[in-house]
């Protein structure tokens, strides 16, 4: 199966031949013959002779995201598929601040705690939000929890993040310098850079600023086209990836 990235490459191709009425398709992978890293992840042709220069990389919503992302998945994320931790006719949303689960700590104990917990307490937690302790071993481990009566509709259970580091400023512009110097030197007709966002925070038009805030000093951004992001948020479990334009104006209507 085709690696993540160009799967997403030729998602985004679909999407724009099927927009603007083309016929680009991938006809080489640049950096799979060049192992340094220095050349762009595919080149797309069409049967005019044009092309496509493509690099795709993942945005955090937070410098150090990664390793948060570990625990914060071990520990929070079973309790959206746990039957049980589910109230008939209600939203229950659990926020964890950002870096808050420690390393060094055992994280399948914590979230077996914290499962029973939710558990036995769905019922009696309040209408609204709420801030809870849940660990006798981690007693310093607070959370807050969103209870929104939804009459008629199945019980869903939702974990997500809080007080997150201001440093998507940082994200946006590490994911530019790391990647516009290669895509600026290939040779291509057009070339795009593509973002994904794999997490709710930070929407496109704040995306769309930082980009702008850092045209001053990314001399790169002159030699590039256009900048997507891919929405994957909802990519596993439904299928479903999004793309919008974000740069330069949101394309003028996606002409390539």
């Amino acid at each position: 199966m085709a690696k993540r990235d160009i799967q997403l490459v030729e998602l985004l191709l679909k999407h724009l031949n099927s927009r603007c009425g083309t016929d680009y398709a991938i006809t080489t992978l640049p950096e799979e013959a060049d192992r340094t890293n220095k050349a762009v992840e595919a080149i797309a042709t069409n049967s005019k002779g044009d092309s496509i220069a493509v690099e795709h990389t993942l945005i955090q919503p937070f410098v150090g995201e990664k390793d948060d992302t570990q625990p914060f998945l071990r520990v929070f994320a079973p309790l959206e598929t746990d039957p049980d931790c589910k109230l008939s006719q209600h939203d229950i949303t659990v926020f964890v601040p950002a870096g808050i689960v420690r390393k060094g700590i055992d994280w399948n104990a914590l979230a077996a705690e914290l499962m029973t917990w939710l558990r036995t307490t769905k019922k009696a937690l309040p209408d609204g939000e709420s801030e809870h302790r849940f660990s006798t071993t981690e007693p310093e481990l607070g959370i807050s929890v969103q209870k929104t009566h939804r009459s008629g509709l199945p019980g869903r259970v939702f974990v997500g993040r809080s007080k997150m580091p201001e440093s998507f400023a940082d994200v946006i512009r590490t994911a530019l310098r790391t990647k516009l110097p290669k895509l600026a030197a290939a040779s291509a007709s057009t070339r795009m850079l593509l973002l994904e966002k794999d997490s709710p925070p930070h929407g496109y038009a704040e995306i769309a600023s930082e980009i702008e805030r850092a045209c001053a000093e990314l001399q790169e951004l002159e030699r590039i086209d256009a900048i997507w992001v891919v929405n994957t948020v909802a990519w596993e479990s439904e299928g479903r990836a999004d793309f919008i334009p974000v740069w330069p104006e949101a394309l003028r209507g996606y002409a390539i």
